[in-house]
Parts: C-alpha cells; sequence; structure tokens
C-alpha cells in the first residue's frame, strides 16, 4: 500500500511538471516573452504582439506566427500583418532552439511567403541570434 501511494504521488508530481507547457507542443509559446527591449505575447491562435522599446515610446507590431516544434531544428515563422511604419508585410523565417522550458533563441531571415526553404538560415548564428525568457 506503501508503495502504490508513492508512486501515485510521484506520478502525479510528473504530470503537474509536464501539464501545459512542453517544448514539443505547439502551446509551448503561448505566454510573455521578453528579449531585451522586446516583448513577444504569442496567443493561441497563432497571433502575436511584438513591443519594441523605443526611445521615443513602444513600437508595437501585430504578427501572425507559426511554430514548427517537429520541425529539426525547430521553425518560428513571423509575419507582422499590422504596422505603423515599414515593417507591415514582412516575413521572417527563423529557427528556434530552445536551451531552458523558459527559455529559447531564435534566428531568422527576412522572404517572401511560400518560399522560407530559401531564406530560412541553416544553422544559428550568435551574430544575429535573439534569447527570450518567459516573463511569469
Amino acid at each position: 500500500m506503501k508503495n502504490v501511494l508513492y508512486l501515485l504521488a510521484v506520478a502525479t508530481l510528473g504530470f503537474w511538471a509536464c501539464e501545459g507547457d512542453s517544448t514539443s507542443s505547439k502551446n509551448y509559446l503561448v505566454g510573455t516573452w521578453e528579449a531585451g527591449p522586446q516583448t513577444l505575447r504569442f496567443f493561441e491562435d497563432s497571433n502575436a504582439t511584438m513591443i519594441i522599446q523605443r526611445p521615443d515610446g513602444p513600437d508595437t507590431m501585430l504578427i501572425w506566427y507559426k511554430y514548427a516544434p517537429d520541425s529539426t531544428p525547430a521553425h518560428l515563422d513571423l509575419h507582422v500583418y499590422e504596422h505603423d511604419g515599414a515593417l507591415k508585410g514582412m516575413r521572417l523565417f527563423g529557427l528556434m532552439e530552445i536551451v531552458h522550458r523558459d527559455t529559447f533563441r531564435t534566428t531568422s531571415e527576412m522572404g517572401f511567403e511560400g518560399q522560407g526553404y530559401k531564406y530560412r538560415p541553416k544553422t544559428m548564428e550568435e551574430r544575429k541570434t535573439g534569447t527570450y525568457v518567459r516573463v511569469k
């Protein structure tokens, strides 16, 4: 009986530790992430906001994203569909590497819809890599 209770407790703790934020889940990104002056907020419906803190105030972009955790390495593509400036319509085709359950790195290149295979970086280039940390 003692062993059964112990196993049940371990299984319950394991379930709580994994629930909702598995790095292989499409919902892994849902939430708020920061990298220096950038904040990314990912929503379950594949929409996101990017806010960049600039000296003259925040610059906000509405983004559609596609996260492909099953690709090797994982892919993270962004399309800016609403912005007051020149970035409207910009598409970024990226690679993503999960460093920790609350930290990921990404690097990307601009390109055109339907041609991500031409533009997506082959490797994570340090000088073009951003590290994002989940805001709790």
